[in-house]
């Protein structure tokens, strides 16, 4: 007894599964061709806009943890040091922790 598997990964069927798909109905294997173009251009769209997006909520937070750490020395620079080193420390401590994500393997 002899067993044959046949592993295909990807968004196209086998050149041979092709073939048999238009001979099966004529212009089907173009039809499945155009359906993974289509695909894969929709896929780098959406990558794209995540990117942009990550970019963006990057930004915001780098404009937030300043506005915070300006805040802090103002309210130390006024008197208040507890709240003013409070305000400080916690954009640095986010930052510390965000730095040692991306850092790790």
């Amino acid at each position: 007894m002899a067993v044959r598997q046949q592993i295909h990964i990807g968004p196209l069927p086998s050149a041979a599964d092709l073939e048999r798909y238009e001979a099966t109905l004529p212009g089907l294997a173009a039809r499945i061709i155009a359906m993974a173009e289509g695909h894969a251009a929709n896929g780098w769209k959406n990558d794209r806009g995540r990117r942009m997006l990550a970019l963006q909520t990057q930004w915001i937070a780098a404009f937030l943890a300043l506005s915070l750490v300006a805040a802090g020395l103002w309210l130390v620079d006024a008197g208040h040091t507890l709240a003013g080193f409070g305000a400080v420390a916690a954009p640095a401590a986010a930052i510390v922790r965000a730095l040692i994500q991306v850092t790790r393997p």
